[in-house]
């Protein structure tokens, strides 16, 4: 290896990073403590997050500089610095120049300290907002169990109160009304509805009168009647009386909507049971929130690929599977050769489209259901292949690096061609122990493909 080929790997290292870095450099005070910290080296992305250039930031004190004197936040700086432990940071920059709220990591490395972060303002807004919802979803809840009560009373009371009857079912419906939420009571003997409130009846575009008498069948899909009546009858035949879960329902005018769904036994007089009361809570908005932040946690945002912790998880699973069954199952490591030169060439956003197409040829690859393709970081692709021997994703490979090696990118700049290289990997039960192992090896074949001369599939050993 050239004597500069180490600080050339580093620099590549450093400035494809997702996360921002930044290299510290120790200021000692007369006493011989840590006074300030100076920077050293600052990589791309830290400069876009920091929204600051690398002539600003090189040479200035943190301390001094950067923290505007505020001792209290640079005590971990510090304490990272005479403890040699790392420490987790987490600042909130919204109401300052950035609008940004920053998440990562300080860690003494010798003479230095070395700091990565990255920019998770979206992610802390999303949270913010799904606390919000799920906090007027708990009081939601609350009001509706005590709603719920006093409709229980109501209808243990009825009989009691027959002679009031014309009073108690004005008062139930002018209740019905004035609560929030779509309610309903069901019969048990004819599955008809006895009454329904404004709200339930919006929901199809009709009038309550409209239920009366009428069943499920008249409003839902085969489909869905039959899985709200299996529910009933589980509530019907078992020992709680009480009901609630959460479902997709389909209405005339609503649309699909994602519903909580509190049920009630009824009863009458004689304790016999009567029917069923039903109170639904609309939380399609806070539903999708949590699909979305579920998505954002899982997906590599450039190029729609799930991310490395998504695909570790996954692959984890598959890797006991494959021990436990004694199934096959491989991984195929890609690299896109030279991409660092694409990239200073062309543009970072040359470079981005180069990983975009790479992801969709690789996705549109993918031959079975149970396939995964991900991005681990970079230039770098990872597939996972459970029920496919070694053979066949060698294959796979050299599919995709035939296709890759006949395709160019066309960008403003141009028609940019591209290659890759790949190690092939296949879980052994006398070797592995982990999903990292295998992995290892993939990456080792990579690392010979790359030496090789590029654009080429190596096995593992």
């Amino acid at each position: 290896m050239p004597r500069n080929q180490p600080i050339i790997l580093f620099e590549a290292l450093l400035q494809s990073s997702l996360d921002g870095i930044v290299i510290l450099s120790p200021l000692f005070g007369p006493d011989g403590g840590l006074e300030d910290l100076v920077f050293e080296i600052v990589n791309r992305r830290a400069e876009e997050i920091l929204a600051r250039g690398t002539g600003e930031l090189l040479g200035q004190r943190v301390l001094q500089d950067f923290f505007g004197g505020d001792e209290e936040t640079f005590e971990k700086y510090r304490r990272v610095w005479l403890t040699g432990e790392p420490a987790r940071f987490e600042v909130d920059r919204r109401s300052g120049p950035s609008g940004l709220v920053f998440r990562g990591a300080i860690v003494r490395a010798d003479a230095h300290l070395v700091v990565t972060f990255s920019d998770v303002t979206e992610l802390v807004e999303a949270n913010e907002a799904l606390e919000r919802q799920r906090v007027e979803l708990l009081y939601q809840y609350e009001l509706l169990d005590a709603q719920a009560a006093d409709l229980a009373r109501i209808a243990e009371d009825t009989d009691a109160a027959r002679g009031e009857a014309r009073n108690a079912a004005r008062f139930v419906a002018d209740l019905l009304e004035a609560i929030p939420v779509p309610v309903f009571f069901k019969n048990r003997d004819d599955r008809s509805f006895q009454m329904v409130n404004q709200r339930y009846a919006e929901l199809h575009g009709r009038d309550p009168d409209e239920f009366v008498g009428r069943t499920l069948d008249e409003f839902f899909s085969p489909e869905m009647v039959a899985e709200i009546e299996r529910r009933d009858r589980l509530l019907y035949d078992g020992d709680e009386p009480r009901q609630v879960y959460e479902t997709d329902l389909v209405f005339a005018v609503a649309g699909r909507r994602r519903m909580v769904m509190h049920k009630a036994k009824m009863w009458d007089a004689e304790n016999k049971m009567i029917g069923i009361t039903g109170v639904m809570v609309d939380v399609t908005e806070s539903h999708q929130l949590r699909q979305e932040l579920e998505r954002l946690a899982t997906t590599d945002p450039l190029t729609g690929l799930a991310n490395r912790r998504a695909f570790l998880a996954r692959a984890r699973e598959e890797v006991e599977r494959a021990s436990r069954h004694g199934r096959p199952m491989s991984v195929v490591m890609i690299d896109v050769d030279h991409f660092k030169s694409i990239n200073d060439r062309h543009g970072h956003d040359v470079g981005d489209q180069v990983l975009q197409r790479v992801a969709d040829m690789v996705g549109s690859t993918l031959r079975q259901s149970g396939d995964l393709a991900a991005r681990f970081g970079g230039e770098e692709f990872v597939l996972l292949l459970p029920e496919t021997p070694m053979a066949g994703a060698q294959a796979l490979a050299e599919r995709i690096r035939e296709a890759f090696e006949c395709t160019e990118v066309q960008t403003d700049a141009g028609p940019v061609g591209f290659t890759a290289s790949f190690g092939v990997g296949e879980f052994r039960s006398d070797l592995d122990t982990d999903i990292e192992t295998v992995l290892k090896r993939a990456d080792d074949a990579l690392y010979r493909a790359k030496t090789a001369g590029r654009n080429r599939v190596y096995l593992a050993a």
